[in-house]
C-alpha cells in the first residue's frame, strides 16, 4: 500500500478544521453579527465543516462534566424548540397551552374564517426555524472548539482568533465614522436608522452589541497582560486591551462600560485565586491597565458632553420593559410563546404609549422564560451557571481567566441588553465556554456518566453535519418570510390598489398564518380597507387591537372611518389615538367634529397628557367658537396653573373687545364707560401676569402697550413697547409690532422712527432680516411711499437672492413704479431660473419694450 495522503492524516484535518473554525468566528462577527439568515447559514456550514474535520476519525475524547452539561443544555434547548414546531390538533394545543391555541383560533378573524385545525406551540414558526439553525450552529462551534481547547496550544490559538476578531470589529467601528461611511464596508446600509447610531457605524450596528463583542477581546487581552501568557506578547496585549477598552467606552454603552470594569476586576480576582504566590507580579500590570482605562474614561467624561450625558442618563425604560415582558410568562408559563416569537407576541401585553417595536426584552431571563417557558428557561440557566462556575475554570492547569470573565461579563450585560440574541456574539462566547470547560482539569481523564457522546467522534461529526444541513434546508428557503421581510413586503401589497380584494385576502391569509400573533398585518388590512373602501375596517382593526391594545394608529383609522357615521365615537377614537401615541395628537382633521365645549373635551385625554390638545384647540377655535375657547382656557388653568396661553388669550380677547365692535366695551363714553374701563382693566391685569411670568417674551409688553393706546394713553403705551425692545428675546418680531402700533396711532413721525428702529435693529438670523425688510416694504407701500418700498424690497432680495418670491415681489414693484430697467433685470433672472414659464418670458418682453420706448420718447 502506498503512503497515506496528507489530507488523510488526522493532524492535517484537525489543522484545517481549526482554521475553518477561526474563519467562522471572524465571518460571524464581520457579517453583521450573522443576524441575517443567509450569513448565518454560511457560518453554520463552515462550523459544521470545521468541526467535522476536527472530530472525524479522531481519537475519542473524555470531556469534563461541565462540558457535557453544556452540550446537554444546548441539545435540550434545540430539541425543545423543535417540539414547539410540531403541529398539534388544536384541542390538544388548547389543553397544553390555551393562550397559544386562542391566538391560532382567531388568526384569520379579519377574513371571517376559523383558524387552522392543526397548529404549533410557537406563535411564529418561521422565527423558530431560524432559532433551531442558530442553536445547532452554537452547539457545533462549541463542540469543535472543545476539541481544539483540550491542549494549551489549542487554547492559545482560540484566544488569538478571538483577539483578532475583536480587533477587526473595533477597527471597522472606528474607521467607518472617520471615512464618513453610510454603509457597512460600502455594501450594506441599515434600513432602520432609528435603531442605530450612524456615528458609530460598524459590522455590529447596535452599540450595545458592539460593546459586548469588544469586551470579550478586552478580557482576553487583560488576562494575557496579567498572566503574562504566550497568546500574544505582553506589550501587544496591553495595546490591544487599551484599544478595545477605549472602543467600548466610545460606544457610549452604559452596560458595556460598567461590565468592562467588572470584567477587569474578575480577571484579576480569578488570576489571583489561582496564583496567590505571584501577587507581586500581578500588581504592576493590573495597576497599569486600571490606570490607563480609568484615564481614558476620565478624559471622555471631561471632554465629551455627549458621552457624559449618555452615561448619566437616568432612563429606566428597560426595567419597565423587562417587568412588562414577564406578563408573557404569566400568559404562557409552561411552554412559552415559541423561540423567536417574542416580537410578535409582546404587543399583546405591552403597556405605555407611542408606537414602538420591541424585538427583544433585553433581558436574557425574560427572553428565555417567555419564549421557552419558565421551567425549561430556569433549568437551563441554572445548569449553565453550574457548568461555568469559577471552580470549572480553576480546575485547568492554567485557568482561562479571560474567557471565563468574558462569559460572566456577557451574562451580566444581558440582564440589561440583548447581545445573547446576536449569533456573532454567541459564537464567540461558545468558543470562550469551550476554553473554560475544555481539557481534563489537569488530571487523568476519567469517564463519567453522559460522556458517551464524545467517545464516537466520527458519528458525532456526521450527526452535526446532517443536523446542520437539515436546519438550513428547513430555514433558508423561508428567510424572505421572516417577520421583518414579510412586514415590508406586505406593506407594499396593502398599498397596491391594483390588487384585487381576493388576491389581497390570499396574501393576508398566508402572512397571518405564518405570524398569527403579529398585529401589523391586520393593521395593514385596516389601512387598505380605509383607502379602497372595498370592505369594513372594523374586522381588521378589531384583530389588530386584540393583539396590540396599545396601537394609536389603529384608533386613528377607526376615527377616520367613523367621521361621518358616528361623530361622537369618532371623537373618542381620536382621543384614544392621541393618548396612546402623542405623535397622533394633531387634531386639525378633527376640528370639523367640534361644535361645542363638550365636543372639544371628547378629544382631550385626561391629565397633563391633554394639555397640548387643549392648547391646540384653543388656538384653532378662537375665531369660530370664542366662548368655547374661554372654557377651554379655564380647563387649561385647572390642569396647569402656570400655563401662559390662557393668560395671553385673555389679554388678546380684552384688547379685541375694546377695539372691536362689542357693545359692552367699544363705546368710550356714555353709560357703558364703566364697562369699558373694566374690560381694559381685565386685559391689563392679564398682560401684567404674562409679563411677570415671561418678561423675555414680547407678547405681554405688546398687549400692555396696545391696551393702553386703546384706553387713550398713547404716549405711555408706545413708550412701554419701545422700552421692551431692549429686554425681549425676539426683538425683530417685537419691533414689527411697534411699527403696527405706530400705524394704529396714525402719527407719521412716530411711524418713521419705528420703521428706522426696526431696520437698524440687529437680526436674530438672516431670514429674520429678510422678513424685516419685506415687512417694512409693505408698510411703506400702504402709506404711499412706493419708491422707498421698492428700495426695501430690493434689500430683502439681496440678502436672499435664491428666493423666487422676493424676486417676483421686486419685479412687480419695479414694474408698477415704471422702473423698467429694474423690472427687466428681475424678470430676466426669473426666466433664467424657469425657462419654461411663459409669464416670466412675457414680463421680460413687456419691460424690454417699455424700456426701449422710454429711450426713444426721451429723445
Amino acid at each position: 500500500m502506498g503512503p497515506r495522503s496528507a489530507w488523510a492524516v488526522p493532524a492535517t484535518r484537525a489543522r484545517v478544521g481549526r482554521w475553518i473554525l477561526a474563519v467562522t468566528v471572524l465571518l460571524s462577527a464581520l457579517g453583521l453579527g450573522a443576524l441575517h439568515t443567509p450569513v448565518l447559514a454560511a457560518c453554520a456550514v463552515l462550523a459544521a465543516l470545521g468541526t467535522g474535520l476536527l472530530w472525524f476519525d479522531a481519537e475519542p475524547l473524555e470531556p469534563r462534566p461541565a462540558a457535557t452539561v453544556l452540550v446537554g443544555v444546548g441539545l435540550v434547548l434545540v430539541l425543545w424548540t423543535l417540539v414547539q414546531l410540531v403541529p398539534l390538533p388544536r384541542g390538544v394545543l388548547a389543553a397544553l397551552a390555551s393562550e397559544n391555541a386562542d391566538v391560532w383560533s382567531r388568526a384569520l378573524g379579519p377574513l371571517r374564517e376559523d383558524g387552522p385545525r392543526v397548529a404549533t406551540i410557537s406563535l411564529d414558526p418561521t422565527a423558530s426555524r431560524v432559532q433551531i439553525l442558530r442553536g445547532i450552529t452554537y452547539l457545533t462551534v462549541f463542540i469543535g472548539a472543545l476539541r481544539v481547547a483540550r491542549r494549551k496550544e489549542g487554547v492559545v490559538f482560540l484566544e488569538r482568533v478571538l483577539l483578532v476578531s475583536a480587533v477587526a470589529v473595533a477597527g471597522a467601528a472606528l474607521i467607518h465614522p472617520v471615512l464618513g461611511a453610510r454603509k457597512v464596508f460600502g455594501l450594506y446600509e441599515p434600513g432602520e436608522t432609528y435603531a442605530y447610531d450612524l456615528h458609530h457605524l460598524s459590522p455590529l450596528l447596535n452599540t450595545n452589541h458592539l460593546a459586548a463583542y469588544v469586551n470579550i477581546g478586552v478580557m482576553l487581552a487583560v488576562s494575557s497582560v496579567i498572566e503574562r501568557r504566550s497568546a500574544v506578547p505582553t506589550p501587544l496585549a496591553l495595546v490591544i486591551a487599551l484599544l478595545l477598552g477605549s472602543t467600548t467606552v466610545w460606544t457610549f454603552s452604559r452596560g458595556g462600560t460598567a461590565t468592562l470594569i467588572l470584567g477587569v476586576m474578575l480577571v484579576t480576582m480569578l488570576t489571583f485565586a489561582a496564583r496567590r504566590a505571584k501577587l507581586g507580579r500581578l500588581a504592576a500590570p493590573v495597576a497599569i491597565v486600571s490606570a490607563v482605562t480609568g484615564g481614558i474614561v476620565v478624559l471622555l467624561l471631561s471632554f465629551f458632553d455627549q458621552f457624559r450625558a449618555k452615561l448619566a442618563q437616568n432612563n429606566l425604560s428597560k426595567v419597565d420593559l423587562v417587568k412588562n415582558a414577564f406578563s408573557l410568562v404569566r400568559d404562557c408559563p409552561a411552554f412559552g410563546v415559541g423561540r423567536g416569537a417574542f416580537e410578535s407576541a409582546f404587543p399583546k401585553v405591552r403597556v405605555g404609549s407611542n408606537y414602538w417595536v420591541f424585538t427583544h426584552p433585553e433581558n436574557i431571563v425574560a427572553q428565555w422564560a417567555s419564549e421557552w417557558g419558565l421551567p425549561l428557561a430556569l433549568g437551563a440557566l441554572v445548569a449553565i451557571v453550574w457548568a461555568l462556575r469559577p471552580k470549572t475554570a480553576l480546575a485547568r492547569s492554567r485557568p482561562p481567566a479571560g474567557p471565563w470573565a468574558a462569559l460572566v461579563v456577557a451574562g451580566v450585560h444581558n440582564l440589561c441588553d440583548f447581545s445573547s440574541e446576536v449569533p456573532g456574539v454567541v459564537i464567540a462566547l461558545a468558543v470562550c465556554a469551550a476554553m473554560v470547560t475544555g481539557g481534563t482539569g489537569g488530571g487523568s481523564p476519567t469517564a463519567h456518566r453522559g460522556s458517551g457522546w464524545a467517545r464516537r467522534p466520527t458519528a458525532l461529526a456526521i450527526g452535526l453535519g446532517v443536523a446542520t444541513l437539515l436546519a438550513i434546508s428547513a430555514t433558508l428557503p423561508f428567510s424572505s418570510r421572516e417577520l421583518y421581510n414579510e412586514q415590508r413586503a406586505f406593506r407594499d401589497v396593502g398599498l397596491d390598489r391594483s390588487l384585487s380584494r381576493e388576491a389581497f385576502h390570499a396574501r393576508a391569509r398566508e402572512a397571518m398564518l405564518r405570524h398569527p400573533a403579529e398585529p401589523y398585518f391586520p393593521f395593514v388590512g385596516a389601512v387598505r380597507a380605509t383607502v379602497t373602501r372595498e370592505e369594513s375596517v372594523l374586522p381588521w382593526a378589531s384583530r389588530a387591537l386584540e393583539r396590540s391594545p396599545v396601537y394609536g394608529r389603529v384608533h386613528l383609522l377607526l376615527a377616520r372611518s367613523l367621521f361621518v357615521k358616528n361623530r361622537s365615537q369618532a371623537r373618542l377614537e381620536y382621543r384614544i389615538a392621541c393618548f396612546q401615541d402623542d405623535r397622533l395628537c394633531s387634531v386639525d382633521e378633527a376640528l370639523p367634529l367640534v361644535g361645542s365645549f363638550e365636543d372639544a373635551m371628547e378629544l382631550v385625554p385626561d391629565g397633563p397628557a391633554g394639555l397640548p390638545i387643549l392648547s391646540h384647540l384653543a388656538e384653532k377655535l378662537a375665531t369660530r367658537l370664542p366662548s368655547t375657547v374661554a372654557r377651554l382656557d379655564r380647563e387649561i388653568v385647572l390642569r396647569d396653573p402656570a400655563a401662559l396661553g390662557p393668560v395671553e388669550r385673555a389679554a388678546a380677547r380684552a384688547l379685541g373687545d375694546v377695539t372691536g365692535s362689542e357693545e359692552w366695551c367699544a363705546d368710550p363714553s356714555g353709560v357703558e364707560k364703566g364697562q369699558r374701563v373694566a374690560c381694559i382693566g381685565d386685559g391689563l391685569a392679564a398682560a401684567a401676569r404674562l409679563r411677570a411670568y415671561a418678561p423675555e417674551k414680547c407678547d405681554g409688553h405688546a398687549l400692555t402697550a396696545e391696551l393702553r393706546v386703546a384706553a387713550g394713553e398713547i404716549e405711555a403705551g408706545y413708550a412701554e413697547l419701545d422700552r421692551s425692545l431692549e429686554q425681549v428675546e425676539k426683538r425683530s418680531a417685537c419691533a414689527r409690532r411697534l411699527v403696527r402700533l405706530a400705524m394704529q396711532i396714525g402719527n407719521s413721525g412716530r411711524l418713521d422712527r419705528a420703521i428706522d428702529r426696526l431696520l437698524k435693529l440687529g437680526c436674530e438670523s438672516p431670514p429674520e432680516c429678510v422678513a424685516n425688510f419685506s415687512f417694512a416694504a409693505d408698510v411703506e407701500s400702504r402709506r404711499g411711499a412706493h419708491k422707498r418700498a421698492l428700495a426695501l424690497a430690493k434689500k430683502a432680495w439681496e440678502r436672499a437672492p435664491e428666493r423666487d418670491d422676493l424676486l417676483i415681489d421686486l419685479a412687480t414693484r419695479a414694474e408698477a413704479q415704471g422702473m423698467h430697467g429694474e423690472a427687466l433685470e428681475a424678470y430676466t433672472r426669473l426666466v433664467e431660473r424657469h425657462p419654461g414659464e411663459s409669464k416670466w418670458v412675457a414680463g421680460a418682453a413687456r419691460e424690454r419694450e417699455a424700456a426701449t420706448r422710454e429711450i426713444f420718447e426721451r429723445r
